[in-house]
């Protein structure tokens, strides 16, 4: 009985869609403080007509005003309002928005026009939850029919509102000329280290020299053969910027499982031999437990006052590529992750149809390429590469990565010294199996070639190495 009543409310709640005491999700007493900032402060409207468009108001007389101060302000022309009277009398719109006396209105009592953009923002959520309520509803029936399988529903939901959950950063593109102060004041504000907008780790500062610093938006593709460090080098990148810089960060691994990355990551960061931690009740030659009470007490203390202060978040549970996608969302939205890595991308499983895996890790890579640029945060891709150094099952990851780094273990082709660059001269490196080179392959925003080096340390520790001194 309690079943069939469920059953029963939820067709109802479909059903009310048209009910129309049931009013959607708006605010036109903001929509019409909005236009009336734009037309006592036209360059509060710069920022208007970045962020909104003539859809993100709920009532419709004030998006056709809305639509026509875009029109004006495209033809460099004043917004008040006498050009509005004007311009809507010419369209044969005048009567329908309320003549003279609501466009008068509108410009009355607006004391300043300062939170126009935080305004803004409000109109913008009020037309996400519409798009959410008429998505609902369309899922509802398609779920309540059941002709669809679950897995597709799902991807098209999350593609439907994949497009709303960054609309706030989404800006309507302007004529460049308009955007030239904006554009100077950034350059301005970076120049004087007023703000800061790339991202720039303590313990790899070739990593640094090569990229610039990561800016919002960035992805990085870091490759290399079996046994080559490269999934303990990106680790050990999100590790520095969480601990040092204090940026959030999160690891998608598919490789190995949370215990495991967990633990590898204390060991880089407390110095605290891996294999003691991979069996921690293993005994020493002489019977004693080579991981003694002292040292994890001591290791656990170390542990607890160097993360206090940081967001790493770890995940080895993701079934499909929708779901790794979602979880990024997730991530930024709720923890602010400004960086996360996919360990490694040709393991991401998919519920897209594709003849060719080439295919399917091309459209993952693309995917993860536009939450990059529509968050505005840095992915990092871990993949594995073939016998002639390039990404296995397809060229996707290195089309889309703004920075290309290859890792390899010299040692494993018998090399006992590697030539590197020290100030102006080439000089011999000695090298052993702890030490792996990196390889700046490609780049969309540099001069890429060069390489360093990388040491894993038999405490566990994993950073750059300096062959210099």
């Amino acid at each position: 009985m309690c079943q069939q009543n469920y059953y029963v409310i939820i067709v109802n709640f479909y059903e009310m869609k048209n009910d129309t005491e049931i009013k959607p999700p708006s605010a036109p007493e903001i929509e019409a403080s909005v236009l009336g900032s734009i037309m006592i402060d036209n360059t509060a409207g710069l920022k208007a007509f970045q962020m909104l468009k003539p859809k993100h108001f709920y009532v419709r007389i004030n998006a056709i005003i809305y639509e026509v101060m875009l029109a004006l302000f495209e033809n460099d022309t004043p917004i008040d309002t006498i050009t509005m009277y004007d311009a809507l009398k010419k369209i044969g719109k005048l009567e329908e928005c309320g003549g003279a006396v609501y466009l008068s209105k509108l410009s009355m009592n607006i004391p300043s026009s300062a939170n126009i953009e935080y305004h803004c923002k409000i109109l913008i959520e009020k037309w996400m939850y519409r798009e959410m309520v008429n998505i609902s509803h369309q899922l509802a029936q398609k779920a309540y029919e059941g002709a669809e399988s679950p897995f597709e529903l799902a991807s098209r939901v999350y593609k439907q509102l994949e497009d709303m959950m960054n609309v706030l950063e989404k800006k309507e593109e302007l004529n460049f000329v308009k955007r030239l102060p904006d554009i100077f004041q950034k350059i301005e504000e970076e120049r004087s280290e007023k703000i800061e907008t790339t991202l720039k780790c303590k313990e790899y500062p070739s990593f640094n020299k090569a990229t610039g610093g990561l800016r919002p938006g960035n992805m990085v593709l870091i490759s290399g053969p079996t046994k080559a460090s490269k999934t303990r080098f990106a680790f050990s990148l999100l590790r520095d910027y969480a601990v040092n810089v204090k940026v959030p960060v999160g690891l998608i691994g598919l490789e190995m499982d949370t215990d495991e990355y967990d633990r590898i990551l204390l060991s880089m960061q407390t110095q605290t031999r891996y294999d003691y931690l991979r069996d921690p009740a293993a005994k020493a030659k002489d019977g004693h437990l080579r991981f003694s009470a002292d040292k994890l007490h001591t290791m656990k203390q170390k542990a607890i006052d160097d993360f206090k202060d940081t967001k790493i978040f770890i995940s080895d549970n993701v079934f499909l590529d929708i779901e790794l996608f979602a979880k990024i969302h997730y991530w930024h939205h709720k923890y602010g992750v400004r960086l996360v890595a996919v360990d490694y991308i040709q393991l991401v499983p998919t519920n897209e149809d594709m003849e060719r895996r080439d295919m399917v890790v091309a459209h993952i890579s693309r995917n993860l390429k536009n939450i990059c640029r529509q968050l505005k945060i840095n992915i990092i891709e871990i993949s594995q590469e073939n016998d002639r150094g390039r990404t296995a099952e397809g060229k996707g990851p290195e089309k889309d990565c703004d920075f290309w780094f290859s890792c390899i273990h010299p040692s494993d082709e018998g090399t006992k010294s590697i030539k590197m660059q020290s100030d102006n001269e080439l000089i011999d490196v000695p090298i052993d199996e702890s030490i792996f080179q990196v390889r700046f392959k490609a780049s969309r925003h540099s001069p890429n070639g060069g390489s360093f080096l990388t040491k894993f340390f038999e405490n566990g520790e994993y950073k750059e190495f300096d062959y210099k001194h």
